[in-house]
């Protein structure tokens, strides 16, 4: 019997490309990229998530997003590009100290 392998998850296939990656470019329009969010903002936007997120899972995905954010900060990093729309900028994800903050994350990457 020949077993097929199952599909990985997009985001499991996202992170493999990243590491081998020599350019990312990336464009949002809802949410900073992923790549760039401070830790305060994602358990935020994930804690907006509604009723049935978990905290382990909150962690769980936090975890995973800032291991995912090693690649922009090695010293090979690949060469990086993002292009967040106005709106996302201006998107209130949580307290207005968490925008500040990942205002202030973007303005050190820039």
């Amino acid at each position: 019997m020949r077993i097929e392998p199952r599909p990985r998850r997009p985001q499991v296939q996202a992170v493999e490309l990243e590491e081998d990656a020599s350019t990312i470019r990336h464009y949002q329009a809802e949410l900073i990229p992923g790549l760039l969010q401070t830790e305060s903002y994602m358990r935020a936007m994930f804690s907006e998530g509604g009723p049935r997120v978990f905290d382990q899972a909150i962690d769980s995905a936090i975890t995973a997003r800032l291991e995912r954010q090693k690649v922009i900060e090695r010293s090979s990093a690949p060469e990086v590009c993002f292009v967040p729309s106005e709106s996302c900028v201006l998107r209130q994800v949580g307290e207005e100290k968490i925008r500040r903050e990942q205002l202030l994350q973007l303005a050190n990457v820039a």
